[in-house]
């Protein structure tokens, strides 16, 4: 009884872990509220509305569907894996990405290379598989900015699919898989259940959290705690942080405003609107620091959630406009 009133408070979400094929994708099952859209639910549950195409390209709707109350919407995640004893890449790259092939690239997504020591213990990113259907016109490097974007990733999605060459790019209609680990269902709006008595997660057919063997639930995540909690005590510990970062900068601390937030960004979960702060106080502290590209790229963060951003044009410097003008014209 208790799982079950659990499960309702999170409003029908559950991840589902596919029994076949072992690779298959992890996603969140999501049952529409009166008046949600593709764009809420992944403010909701991604933090950022401009990647509401994953929802709906995932679950084969139009980009502008109107949703109606009670429909099922499939959200993909990616999610951590913990390695195991006895762990190869070859298999873990089979069993989790599809192919053996794949594991120096599995490496390659989280920052690691091939001759990187991998203790039992370390934790990898797994990427939910994006199916991109060629267009017209398209080419790696520009599906790479699209999805990435940095059109230098074109050499991984040509490595990825097995190409020779991220120059070759498929013809219109051909499928590309693309693999996202930098979208993920925020912590607060999953809960996990506990692991089996030999220290390995368990992996039944639905559970509230991207479990199964190695898997491990993301940060601030409680299989006790109630989740309309765990938002309101989240936002309050990322608001006091935020304020903190912020009087940094005012007090000329520029360098402690970025090691600061991008801390807070790798351990906590914020709201779409807390990032858009966190994102406009980064691009704030990169300019005062000769960062302009990094701001540059704080702002299209920005932007990617509220698309009418604007600035003081009295009490902001023309550095920081400009820095704002460029992530707007997309240069």
């Amino acid at each position: 009884m208790r799982a079950w009133q659990q499960l309702k408070r999170v409003l029908g979400a559950a991840l589902l872990l596919m029994a076949a094929p072992a690779y298959a994708n992890r996603y969140v099952t999501y049952v529409a509220r009166p008046l949600d859209t593709a764009e809420s639910i992944a403010a909701e549950y991604y933090g950022n509305r401009a990647r509401a195409q994953f929802i709906t390209e995932f679950n084969g709707l139009p980009r502008n569907v109107q949703l109606h109350a009670g429909q099922m919407v499939k959200i993909p995640t990616s999610y951590r894996y913990r390695l195991n004893v006895g762990d190869s890449l070859p298999d873990l790259a089979l069993r989790l990405v599809g192919d053996r092939r794949r594991g120096p690239l599995l490496l390659q997504l989280n920052g690691l290379r091939a001759v990187d020591r991998l203790p039992p213990g370390t934790e990898l990113q797994v990427p939910f598989q994006f199916i991109h259907i060629m267009r017209p016109g398209e080419t790696l490097v520009s599906v790479a900015k699209t999805y990435y974007g940095d059109p230098g990733q074109a050499k991984l999605l040509a490595m990825y699919n097995f190409r020779k060459n991220a120059s070759q790019s498929p013809a219109p209609g051909e499928k590309l898989v693309i693999p996202i680990t930098h979208v993920r269902v925020r912590s607060v709006r999953l809960a996990v259940l506990p692991p089996s008595r030999g220290g390995r997660t368990v992996q039944p057919p639905i559970v509230l959290a991207p479990v199964g063997p190695g898997s491990v639930p993301g940060p601030g995540m409680d299989s006790d705690q109630d989740p309309q909690k765990a938002e309101v005590e989240l936002a309050e510990e990322v608001r006091g942080r935020v304020m903190a970062a912020e009087r940094s900068y005012q007090d000329g601390k520029y360098t402690e405003v970025p090691a600061a937030l991008v801390k807070l960004l790798t351990e906590v979960d914020p709201s779409e609107a807390q990032l858009i702060d966190i994102y406009r106080l980064l691009a704030f502290a990169y300019v005062a620091l000769g960062e302009t590209e990094l701001a540059v790229r704080a702002f299209r963060e920005v932007l990617d959630r509220q698309p009418g951003f604007e600035l003081d044009p009295v009490q902001t410097s023309p550095k920081i406009r400009a820095a704002l003008q460029k992530a707007r014209s997309g240069g």
